[in-house]
């Protein structure tokens, strides 16, 4: 069973240390089971990730990828055909509601805060932005695994989301693996509710809750009374806790984002960041900030998003599997990975599992590779 209270960074002091803040022993970082990697790495944007929670990559995805999602999410073009794109918002009398077609009522109920969900589900332009190459290069070198995406929304509007950290509401049953990408879909312009980052807040000591009656966290946590989660119902604890990164931020200092198009943010899970507020026009009208945000895990990993999402279903027949591995093979085949040859050397294996027979290439990626099974 997976316990992060032993999981501890031998060097996030070294790195990052924290001047304004006392110094906290109790710290996790993504490279922390293997510290010497990213110090011999002369990978700039590995470091950063690292050292400052957070990287950016310029231009990594192409404009015409970008322009392509935009335009799917701007209600000018989106709602002539609105089941292209599914939504969540906050509705002021239903509260959260999820899974709907982009609509003019969604709009207009939504005041401009909606969210679209899982774009990757039917629009390939939304997986070859968040499995870009450069992206997915330092995923992998970052989580030293395949990566499975999930949890994806794109964004029209600044989100004006009070300062957080992810594992407060994106599970994953390693919660620590995990990282974030946030796509700039147009040239992000100020008072746009642009992206506000607090360097180095990944190394703060863990802040937790009380989950002793969250029986996901009893289920992944040792000791799960106490966890990285937020239990969703206790608005106090959770009310605690914005404040409380909001006095960390302002003690550490903050940066506002505001990248050009295609330019990828890339951060960890502990790091602070939220949204800044949305000013408005003189006419009256509120400037887009379109943009794109994935949520990325180890292959062996399990996101509890495929557990509680109600608009798509988790993917049961195979064991960690995520949609986007199954929607385009380029992104999941190795180099000179044969199946058929795969299943006809260790066919006993495969076998004794269906998923394993019906996917050889996840079941490589989950165990042939580490048990060093030939690839073809």
């Amino acid at each position: 069973m997976f316990n992060p209270e032993a999981w501890r960074s031998p060097f996030s002091a070294e790195l990052t240390p924290l001047h304004v803040l006392p110094t906290f022993s109790e710290t996790d970082l993504l490279g922390c089971e293997r510290p010497e990697v990213v110090r011999s790495s002369n990978n700039f944007h590995l470091h950063e990730l690292f050292s400052k929670g957070y990287t950016v990559l310029p231009g990594a995805v192409p404009t015409s990828v970008c322009d392509r999602l935009a335009e799917l999410i701007d209600p000018a073009t989106a709602l002539e055909n609105p089941h292209d794109v599914w939504v969540e918002y906050d509705d002021p009398e239903q509260g959260r509601i999820y899974g709907v077609p982009l609509s003019q009522q969604v709009v207009e109920r939504s005041q401009c805060r909606y969210r679209g969900m899982d774009l990757y589900r039917n629009q390939e332009a939304a997986i070859e932005a968040c499995y870009a190459p450069a992206l997915r290069e330092l995923l992998i070198a970052a989580l030293n695994s395949e990566v499975l995406a999930y949890q994806q929304l794109a964004f029209t509007y600044g989100s004006q989301q009070a300062l957080h950290q992810d594992p407060m509401y994106v599970r994953v049953s390693r919660p620590l693996k995990l990282i974030a990408s946030w796509i700039a879909l147009e040239d992000v312009k100020p008072d746009s509710g642009e992206l506000v980052v607090v360097p180095a807040s990944h190394t703060l000591r863990q802040l937790r809750f009380n989950s002793s009656d969250d029986a996901q966290c009893q289920q992944v946590f040792t000791g799960g009374e106490r966890s990285l989660w937020w239990n969703n119902h206790d608005q106090g604890a959770h009310s605690a806790r914005l404040s409380q990164l909001q006095q960390l931020a302002y003690a550490m200092g903050s940066r506002v984002y505001r990248p050009a198009k295609g330019d990828v943010l890339i951060w960890s899970s502990q790091l602070i960041h939220g949204g800044s507020p949305v000013q408005l026009r003189p006419d009256g009208s509120r400037p887009t900030r379109r943009s794109l945000v994935t949520h990325y895990c180890p292959i062996d990993t399990v996101p509890m998003y495929w557990y509680q999402d109600p608009h798509t279903k988790p993917v049961s027949p195979y064991p960690y599997c995520h949609l986007t591995w199954k929607l385009l093979p380029r992104f999941r085949y190795p180099v000179g990975f044969h199946p058929d040859l795969y299943r006809e050397r260790h066919q006993t294996d495969l076998r004794s599992e269906a998923w394993a027979w019906q996917d050889p290439a996840l079941h490589y990626a989950l165990f042939g590779k580490q048990e060093g099974r030939a690839a073809a």
